[in-house]
């Protein structure tokens, strides 16, 4: 937005980064259905820091060429679009099925935390030295992830009849025939399609509305309030909601 002022780019941009996740995410769940997980999760880390490494460099100059900005977005987006399902495949392996509404919580809170830190950080080191060392730093960040898929050991995928496009097709099946996968899967979409669009278009928002400029540490301010939210939500449904009714929760 501090490019082009647009918010018609800002979608575009944000549509590189989020699209992904609707085209290649059921691909990803095959992938982990048929791939050593580490591996694989392993090559994603390494193509998205990469990427991201490549991105710090399309914005070194002051007017970046826009086209190569959404084409490596896109890039990013695809990796985080294949590895997001395999590392939520391997969540269940790695803690007793009774922990697991726990483990979840967990890693919902780690997830939303970097929306509270990332954007803060990422703000101050904008407003200092520009937007590449963001990325160069969202690079360097794949390196933890890097030594923790290296300590750990994961079982082969599970070996069954089907496989791609027909194991695919029956977890189809399976929302279609399970009212509460489908319910799950609903929620889910419909609060996404409403919800997303204010989350991308916040930069316009910030600054037409608040008068707060994205490249500004009062804007990872506002947008690290969106990841306090979810972070203490998550924590609530691990604690303090532990034994109280899912479904309820949710409607509420």
């Amino acid at each position: 937005y501090d490019l082009t002022r647009s918010p018609a780019f800002v979608g575009v941009i944000m549509a590189a980064q989020l699209g992904p996740l609707l085209l290649f995410s059921p691909l990803g769940g095959m992938i982990a259905d048929a791939i050593d997980r580490r591996r694989s999760l392993t090559v994603l880390c390494l193509q998205q820091a990469a990427f991201s490494v490549l991105l710090a460099l399309v914005t070194v100059p002051a007017d970046p060429n826009r086209g190569l900005l959404v084409a490596m977005v896109l890039c990013v987006g695809i990796g985080n679009a294949l590895y997001a399902p395999i590392f939520s495949a391997v969540v269940p392996i790695l803690v007793p099925r009774e922990d697991l509404p726990g483990a979840i919580s967990l890693n919902s809170v780690q997830m939303n935390a970097s929306r509270v830190i990332g954007p803060f950080i990422g703000s101050t080191i904008y407003a200092a030295v520009g937007p590449s060392w963001v990325f160069v730093l969202n690079a360097v960040s794949f390196g933890f992830v890097l030594v923790a898929l290296a300590r750990v050991t994961l079982p082969p995928p599970e070996s069954t009849g089907d496989q791609g496009l027909h194991r695919l097709l029956e977890g189809l099946r399976v929302a279609q025939r399970d009212r509460v996968v489908g319910q799950c899967l609903t929620t889910i979409a419909t609060f996404s399609f409403f919800c997303l669009p204010f989350i991308t278009q916040l930069p316009t928002i910030a600054d037409r509305n608040l008068g707060i400029d994205a490249d500004t540490i009062g804007y990872g301010l506002l947008y690290g309030c969106f990841g306090t939210g979810a972070v203490l939500g998550a924590l609530s449904i691990g604690t303090v909601f532990a034994g109280r009714d899912k479904a309820t929760l949710t409607r509420v």
